[in-house]
């Protein structure tokens, strides 16, 4: 009877343990880099701080000599903009923020709101995208300067030259 009890419950628990894996790696598999990698990439580029660790213990997720750069995906570009003037709030630089490009729509996000960025908000911001295991930087000076797709890329500062 104790085994009969211990199989039902491996039985039980076992799928639950690897349901769980496959959600864990479901949402991993959501975008081709992490997030901290597209950030240390860039960060170790502009020779900045990764992770500079605030008062309040909130970390920036770059810290350059003129900027407090905020790193998110571009589809989060609110949630970044407001992260990025607190952190150059407390840091007293320039808010900076790396807006992760991995789809084509992603591009018509950031072309979008460019003119509110750059015009309205006054912050400086770049794009980071990769290709394989490279990745990219673009600083967009003008809408023009956003690509339309990710497709045959050929602009950008590689970030990983060896």
């Amino acid at each position: 009877m104790r085994n009969l009890l211990l199989y039902l419950i491996i039985l039980v628990i076992a799928p639950l343990n690897f349901g769980m894996w496959l959600l864990i790696d479901k949402a991993e598999a959501k975008h081709k880099h992490l997030e901290k990698e597209y950030q240390n990439k860039f960060c170790e580029f502009m020779e900045g701080e990764a992770e500079y660790v605030l008062p309040n213990n909130r970390r920036v997720d770059c810290l350059e000599k003129n900027y407090a750069v905020e790193v998110d995906f571009a589809y989060k570009i609110f949630e970044g903009i407001g992260q990025a003037e607190y952190y150059a709030h407390m840091t007293n630089r320039k808010p900076g923020l790396l807006l992760i490009v991995e789809k084509d729509k992603d591009l018509n996000t950031i072309r979008e709101f460019h003119d509110y960025l750059v015009d309205y908000k006054k912050l400086d911001y770049y794009i980071i995208y990769s290709v394989g295991d490279y990745f990219y930087t673009i600083k967009p000076e003008t809408v023009e300067d956003i690509p339309n797709t990710l497709k045959n890329i050929k602009t950008g500062v590689l970030l990983n030259a060896n």
